[in-house]
């Protein structure tokens, strides 16, 4: 099997697709199961077992509770949604990046009306939708290769 990186990952320097695979082979095969919660217990314990892995962590426990919180974070809030009419699936906030070049949450209103901030969110969006409809056919073709024989 050849494996590869998505065009957009962000991958420490040095490390391959293969690297990752093969260590996390060598974790279910060593701990009855490839998880993630496995696999974070098999690197914690021995890092230098499996550097590719380990290598996409911080590294620092200082900064691995920093990044944990800003994940919580961030997945709250990409689940708070506006009730318009009853539907409740307008996401409250979005992800822009403002003139300071920092990234802040802004309401869809804020947006609407700032046109750096409408280029961005469109982006993001187009690319969302790119990378679904991508994953969403690969999948089924597989799908449909192993029904079909």
């Amino acid at each position: 099997m050849i494996y590869k990186f998505k065009d957009t990952a962000r991958v420490p320097k040095g490390v391959t697709a293969s690297q990752v695979m093969n260590e996390l082979d060598a974790i279910g095969e060593r701990f009855g199961k490839r998880s993630p919660d496995v696999a974070t217990d098999a690197v914690i314990k021995d890092p230098d077992r499996y550097p590719a892995l380990r290598a996409f962590g911080p590294d620092s426990p200082e900064q691995a509770f920093r990044d944990a919180i800003r994940d919580g974070i961030t997945y709250a809030v990409r689940q708070v949604v506006e009730d318009r009419d009853g539907d409740g699936q307008t996401r409250a906030l979005f992800l822009v990046q403002d003139s300071d070049g920092d990234r802040v949450w802004e309401p869809i209103k804020i947006i609407a009306v700032t046109e750096p901030y409408q280029k961005q969110l469109i982006a993001e969006l187009r690319r969302d939708a790119a990378v679904f409809t991508r994953k969403l056919n690969t999948v089924l073709a597989e799908i449909e290769q192993v029904i079909s024989g």
